[in-house]
């Protein structure tokens, strides 16, 4: 029987491979791997201790993915962010200085303060850009989500190590569930954190509409 295929799912030789040669972080075909290493797990008592390994290494898979993701956002806001901050700077000084220039300059231009405004009116648009495509306010918040989902990710590692001393010391069904409990705790830690992200960006957009909304309405009519 063939298997069944997405028109998005990667192509096999990709599949396993670091992006940008293998899928997404994001691609969910991270989630269909892990389906798939679940169902071959078996629960003999001579053979659990691997299945517990499996289970821990898969998660890890899945938490790397999301640290990465959350890595890779992280560094391309700051970059964004940097430079609409740079360039907003620029230009609200060179609005500031205009008209302390004007009185110096022995014939400027009858225009020449207008560029002041100009450029005042460029730096407020560099600030709103800033916070509409993603600069310095999704900087800050992908770098407290990879922090929040690394320390969810530390934690389980430590507590998962904990649990399977017992289970080393007295390998019985009930110190297995308790492994499979913890992990199944962990799952719901990550995915807490993802989507208050998710929510917190939601926030972010809807603030930055009804911003919007406000100085639309200030300005004067014609």
């Amino acid at each position: 029987m063939t298997e069944e295929r997405h028109s998005t799912m990667p192509h096999k030789c990709r599949i396993g491979m670091p992006w940008p040669i293998g899928p997404r972080v994001e691609d969910p075909i991270r989630i269909k791997e892990f389906t798939s290493a679940l169902n071959a797990l078996r629960w003999d008592i001579t053979i659990a201790r691997a299945s517990l390994a499996t289970v821990f290494d898969e998660l890890g898979r899945l938490a790397h993915a999301e640290i990465r993701y959350y890595y890779a956002r992280r560094k391309v806001a700051g970059w964004r962010g940097a430079w609409f901050r740079g360039l907003a700077w620029l230009f609200g000084t060179a609005g500031v200085l205009v008209p302390v220039i004007h009185p110096i300059l022995l014939d400027p231009p009858k225009t020449f303060l207008s560029f002041g405004y100009l450029a005042i009116a460029g730096a407020g648009a560099l600030l709103v850009a800033d916070s509409v495509f993603g600069g310095s306010a999704a900087h800050g918040r992908f770098t407290t989500t990879q922090l929040k989902l690394e320390h969810v990710y530390e934690k389980f590692s430590l507590e998962w190590q904990v649990l399977l001393a017992a289970y080393d010391a007295q390998p019985e069904a009930h110190a297995a569930v308790r492994l499979l409990e913890r992990a199944i705790s962990f799952v719901d830690a990550l995915h807490g954190e993802i989507a208050s992200e998710t929510a917190a960006w939601k926030v972010t957009l809807q603030e930055i509409k009804e911003e919007l909304e406000r100085q639309q309405k200030a300005k004067p009519a014609d």
